[in-house]
């Protein structure tokens, strides 16, 4: 008898399981028929749901590998509108992140201290500098300030966010792994590019053509870095060879030369912080051998010399179209700069100028370099503020990684390093801090990179 009640309660408990189940089922069956990218985007946000219950650490990674792997199809800039205003899923993470910070502190009584060291105070003067920029801007640009100090300030306190919810190293090594993981994604993206003759957008300068993005190719080197430190200092597995190879690959038929020196300058800067890596440059060789393999695989032999092509480009960069065009925005934006180099011409300015060669008044082109485009908008304070915590979070690392010596933790923090070194040279050609893409690189990599140099510090040594 009482074994069938419990073969009873069992069916009954299967049968209220399966209905939910089905229900979900038939809705992501429903939007997939519509739109896989609705489908998708259900499936992840239920996950993400659950997830978060456990770690809210895992709305980070799930925004992180959003960026990532959604560039191509600008899901970073998927919104919903509220009153007029567009919610990104940028301010969905701070949102929810900084309420569970606020209920953090409300349930400990607990006051927040001072940011602690001196890249928390840079933040800190950074946000606080750009709240008085906005306070200025307002009566110049109405409602477009808020929209510029969002896209240019704002997205700063992710740092102190990231710093409250992922200081357990368990939930860093999980993000660690989801880069890992969105770099496996765009190199498979990029191999599928180029075997169905998809190129990304149009024709380079070089005239030839690109089969992943930039910020694509920036998603594949931080896949690399940390490879090289954080895999290959305790180990390294056969697929880590592969994977590394498949990075170059993509990192390659990108075609981004900022990227391609951006990552050169990364690697050199991680052999700094940590003699072990120099050995890791040379054991690049099998995973350059598996990049051309994938190369020859997919029958790309016709980009491999696009690739040289591109690359022979970077040696007469005066008589190149993009680097022109480059220098010549950029004195544009310096000339209307210097009406007001110090505090900037305001947020929600718009960048005007008038294009010689088409003819035509351009209003919707970006600067190409982010330090002076947050220089035209909030003046040169601004623009040293952002790359002083960025020289703060490299010396941080690089000092505790030699301090580490030998120790695998410090070719992990090389690895980070390596990562810093290629945002700071990609945003002087690229425009990361106006990208709702890869704006948040910056801060969450920056607060990660300090959370491991606190675990570090803290093992080293006295003295």
């Amino acid at each position: 008898m009482a074994s069938r009640q419990s073969i009873a309660g069992t069916q009954g408990t299967s049968v209220r399981r399966f209905w939910p189940l089905a229900a979900a089922a038939v809705i992501v069956g429903v939007a997939a028929a519509y739109n896989w990218v609705a489908a998708l985007a259900i499936v992840a946000g239920v996950l993400l749901l659950g997830f978060a219950f456990l770690d809210v650490s895992a709305l980070v990674m799930g925004l992180l590998l959003l960026h990532m792997l959604g560039q191509p199809w600008h899901l970073s800039w998927a919104s919903l509108s509220f009153g007029g205003a567009n919610i990104y899923p940028n301010d969905v993470l701070v949102i929810l992140l900084l309420g569970v910070v606020l209920q953090r502190w409300a349930r400990s009584g607990a006051i927040p201290g001072s940011p602690g060291d001196a890249v928390g105070w840079s933040v800190a003067l950074f946000l606080a500098y750009g709240v008085l920029s906005l306070a200025r801007s307002i009566p110049l640009h109405g409602w477009m300030a808020f929209l510029g100090f969002r896209q240019q300030i704002a997205y700063a306190i992710l740092f102190f966010l990231v710093l409250a919810v992922m200081h357990g190293r368990p939930s860093r090594k999980r993000l660690l792994a989801v880069i890992l993981i969105a770099a496996a994604g765009v190199g498979v993206n990029g191999i599928a590019n180029l075997i169905a003759g998809k190129p990304y957008g149009w024709q380079t300068s070089s005239r030839t053509f690109r089969y992943l993005s930039s910020f694509q190719a920036m998603t594949l080197f931080f896949g690399l870095s940390l490879i090289l430190g954080g895999i290959w200092s305790r180990r390294r597995p056969l697929w880590s060879y592969i994977l590394a190879g498949l990075c170059l690959f993509g990192i390659l038929i990108s075609q981004a030369r900022s990227v391609w020196i951006a990552g050169v300058a990364g690697l050199l800067a991680g052999c700094l912080g940590s003699s072990w890596w120099r050995r890791v440059v040379l054991r690049l060789a099998i995973p350059a051998g598996i990049a051309v393999a994938i190369l020859i695989a997919t029958g790309g032999v016709e980009i491999g010399f696009d690739i040289s092509k591109r690359a022979a480009s970077l040696a007469n960069v005066q008589e190149d179209v993009s680097w022109v065009w480059r220098l010549f925005v950029w004195g544009e934006a310096l000339e209307k700069l210097s009406a007001s180099p110090i505090l900037g011409l305001g947020l929600g300015q718009s960048f005007v100028y008038f294009d010689p060669v088409r003819g035509i008044w351009e209003r919707d082109r970006q600067i190409h370099n982010t330090y002076l485009e947050l220089a035209y908008y909030v003046g040169a304070i601004g623009a040293l503020l952002y790359l002083l915590f960025q020289a703060l979070v490299l010396h941080r690392l690089l000092r505790a990684a030699r301090r580490l010596g030998r120790h695998p933790r410090a070719a992990l923090l090389s690895g980070l390093a390596s990562c810093q070194v290629c945002l700071m040279g990609v945003a002087f050609a690229n425009v990361v801090g106006a990208s709702m893409t890869a704006t948040i690189y910056t801060w969450i990599l920056g607060a990660i990179a300090i959370l491991e140099v606190r675990d570090a510090e803290r093992d080293l040594p006295a003295g």
